[in-house]
């Protein structure tokens, strides 16, 4: 496997409250692998860290520890001058479009910007076949263009985000949950329409949701985040239809339950609602242990401390 993007030992800690005495760990040793051109997921409920990771991924957060490397180039410890290039390289389609669009431009303006920012065009003549170009992929026509924000559906708005990401032609695309404030009709039109983009583009494609269907829709691999940590991850299927830690199952049947150990893990967070729990479970958090293939879970059910 050829991989694109790798982040090994990531960890982004934050100071909350009045004098940052608050310390939250939104990233907590994360390890993790994302194909060339392959299709990966983040899912868990919404706090356990799946947004801040992606940001660290990106370099758009520098994480407090771990290392992050694309192409196998480490980017965290490259100065903000030489990280410019790699940034447009990297894109990422937000949940809500709207607050990333500046209300006062044109449709076409908040698209070419990129292109500016880079100074990838030269002419006008060039800037406005690429924006044409980009937009009709993403089903928008000329005339949308010439709208503002509010002009616009939240379906449109969406189909903005992406191609505002994609005129740069990344070879790594985060999509953070882009369709979860969508009616269902629309849902399945924009995830068509980036499942079609990534099979042309061939880009690195990093999912985030908290919808298992939509996972097995969007993805070939999957990693289940609870608190800041990964939990199991593996093959889409074998998560989706064979979960093994208690967590992954939980999320399957639809039950969700508040999140623990914002401080980092002192012993295992499951460990009151566990069948299977062990003495070692209530002394020290668990590691993640291999399974069967690319399966891996983080549970001492499965290790060699029973």
């Amino acid at each position: 496997m050829q991989v694109k993007v790798k982040g090994v030992g990531l960890t982004k800690v934050f100071r909350l409250g009045f004098f940052g005495h608050k310390l939250v760990n939104a990233v907590d040793g994360v390890d993790i692998f994302l194909e060339d051109g392959g299709k990966a997921c983040l899912i868990g409920e919404s706090g356990s860290g799946k947004t801040t990771l992606a940001r660290v991924l990106l370099m758009l957060l520098k994480p407090t520890k771990g290392k992050v490397f694309f192409n196998g180039t480490e980017l965290t410890t490259l100065p903000e001058s030489k990280l410019r290039g790699f940034r447009r390289r990297m894109q990422m389609v937000p949940q809500h479009p709207e607050a990333f669009l500046d209300p006062r431009w044109f449709i076409y303006d908040s698209v070419a910007e990129p292109l500016r920012i880079h100074g990838l065009v030269d002419r006008k003549s060039e800037e406005l076949e690429k924006v044409l170009e980009v937009t009709e992929l993403v089903g928008l026509k000329p005339e949308h263009l010439r709208r503002r924000p509010m002009d616009l559906s939240g379906g449109e708005l969406q189909r903005v985000a992406i191609a505002r990401a994609l005129i740069l032609n990344p070879e790594f695309l985060v999509a953070d949950e882009p369709t979860s404030m969508l009616d269902l009709p629309t849902q399945a039109k924009i995830l068509a329409i980036l499942l079609e983009l990534q099979r042309r583009m061939r880009f690195t494609l990093l999912f985030i949701t908290h919808d298992f269907n939509i996972a097995r829709y969007m993805s070939d691999y999957v990693y289940v985040m609870y608190s800041g940590r990964v939990v199991e991850e593996g093959g889409v299927k074998d998560i989706l239809e064979e979960p093994i830690h208690p967590y992954t199952k939980s999320l399957v049947r639809g039950v969700v339950y508040d999140l623990e150990g914002s401080k980092g893990w002192v012993r295992c967070p499951f460990y009151k609602r566990c069948r299977m729990r062990l003495k070692v479970c209530s002394e020290k958090p668990p590691k993640m242990f291999k399974v069967d293939g690319e399966r891996k879970v983080r549970c001492w059910v499965y290790g060699e401390e029973r």
